[in-house]
């Protein structure tokens, strides 16, 4: 959601329609590495204008109680586990978190992140492959971000016991036991009201 004082305004400037977050009368950009509402970098703008997902923002350096370096840990303490199906889709990691959540799989990754509120929100998650891909494409390749850790964990189960992660230094997608330990850097959704 577009919290904390925030709202969207959509219009025309003289070349190219844009969309602004405006908080207190400052206008904020609606772009790729852009701040956003949370702090962080926008990494993902939705091009349908319908959808209520307007953009994915990425947690600032520094989420994990002021630390610089992301986090590193495992994604699971068991490498057993049943999850219906999830997704891989920009916009599903979200909901492969309260997947996660309602199971009784223990995933300290998403722990990690449940304990902390960042730039006054608590709704920051996992990204799904797709998302975490476009993290790297659109942000890291770039020198955006600062993600400091080398492969980073998705949301986005494959097989038990192995989740998708991505390594950061190339991009490649791997499937990962979840007993290994890697980074995390959660992501949040930024809605219309």
């Amino acid at each position: 959601m577009i919290e904390s004082g925030f709202h969207l305004e959509e219009r025309a400037d003289n070349q190219t329609e844009c969309s602004y977050f405006v908080r207190k009368g400052k206008q904020i950009g609606i772009a790729i590495g852009a701040v956003g509402p949370g702090g962080g970098l926008i990494f993902w703008v939705n091009e349908d204008t319908e959808n209520d997902l307007i953009a994915l923002e990425v947690a600032p350096s520094g989420w994990h109680f002021g630390n610089e370096s992301d986090p590193t840990i495992v994604w699971g303490t068991s490498d057993e586990f049943t999850f219906p199906k999830m997704k891989k889709a920009v916009g599903s990691g979200l909901r492969n978190c309260e997947v996660i959540d309602e199971s009784d799989f223990l995933c300290p990754a998403l722990l990690q992140i449940d304990l902390v509120s960042i730039g006054d929100f608590d709704d920051w998650h996992l990204p799904s492959v797709d998302e975490l891909q476009l993290i790297y494409e659109n942000l890291h390749s770039l020198g955006l971000g600062n993600l400091t850790g080398e492969q980073y964990w998705s949301s986005t189960p494959v097989f038990s016991p192995f989740v998708y992660s991505i390594i950061f230094s190339d991009g490649e997608q791997m499937m990962s036991n979840v007993q290994m330990a890697f980074s995390v850097r959660p992501i949040r959704q930024i809605r219309r009201d």
